[in-house]
């Protein structure tokens, strides 16, 4: 029977829980907010994770999710972590990270939240070398997502450091932005390619909107200009792009400027 659905009706943990006491192998797929999470299993354990900075912060957010979809594959090629200790001391401390991520999300609901340094004029404020990098990416507004890139911190390590500045009266929450206008910052750049393997040619593509998508790259367009083209939201091409990448048809490249 094939594992797919939703985190809002299925819990993560048991999902986790399934694949491990059914001791699978494969990757389970989660996509959430246009992005895509791949947890890489084997014999039923955790042995890789991405989708974020690192293996351990993919883990972390994915840990962190109430929403999304996924889909377990188990003819999916799997590849272990550099350090399989991080990952197993992420697992170790899944209920605590689930609860922090609770408290998080009332002051973060999402990762298009806009950050602004605060006008705040306290003296002699102590700060961490990582609360001087946020500072320094700070000289405009950006959104979680945005100062997670630039920085190279996971989003939930991000997370707690935001939630500190912001005690400190270091950091100000200004509003959210749309979700379709953060996907246009991240697609913008992306070229999708046509592999030319043997798979890549000749295995079918399901659905005429994934067909209509494949037809117009010509490894050229961005996502944003295929889907101005086709007429569809920036969410809806940047799942069919995820399910041609999945499935061998398409390789992402960054445009060239």
């Amino acid at each position: 029977m094939a594992l797919k659905g939703e985190l809002s009706d299925v819990p993560i943990n048991e999902i986790f829980s399934l694949l491990k006491n059914t001791k699978s192998s494969g990757v389970l797929f989660i996509d959430f907010e246009g992005k895509r999470f791949k947890i890489h299993f084997f014999n039923g354990e955790v042995i890789n994770a991405e989708g974020d900075a690192t293996p351990e912060s993919s883990l972390e957010f994915v840990l962190g999710l109430k929403n999304g979809s996924f889909e377990f594959d188990k003819n999916a090629d799997t590849k272990k972590a550099a350090n399989l200790d991080n990952i197993k001391k992420v697992l170790s401390n899944m209920q605590k990270i689930q609860a922090e991520w609770n408290k998080l999300r009332k002051a973060f609901p999402s990762e298009n939240v806009v950050i602004a340094l605060s006008e705040t004029n306290k003296e002699e404020i102590e700060l961490s070398g990582t609360e001087w990098k946020i500072i320094s990416i700070l000289k405009n507004p950006k959104t979680i997502s945005q100062i997670s890139k630039e920085s190279g911190i996971g989003i939930f390590e991000l997370l707690k450091v935001l939630s500190n500045m912001l005690q400190k009266d270091l950091i100000a929450v200004k509003g959210e932005e749309s979700p379709e206008k953060t996907l246009e910052e991240e697609l913008k750049n992306i070229v999708p390619v046509r592999l030319l393997g043997y798979w890549a040619t000749r295995s079918p593509i399901e659905g005429i909107k994934a067909i209509e998508f494949y037809r117009r790259v010509d490894d050229k367009k961005t996502v944003v200009d295929i889907a101005k083209e086709m007429g569809i939201s920036l969410k809806e091409a940047s799942e069919i792009l995820e399910y041609l990448v999945k499935n061998d048809k398409l390789e992402k490249k960054l445009k060239r400027k």
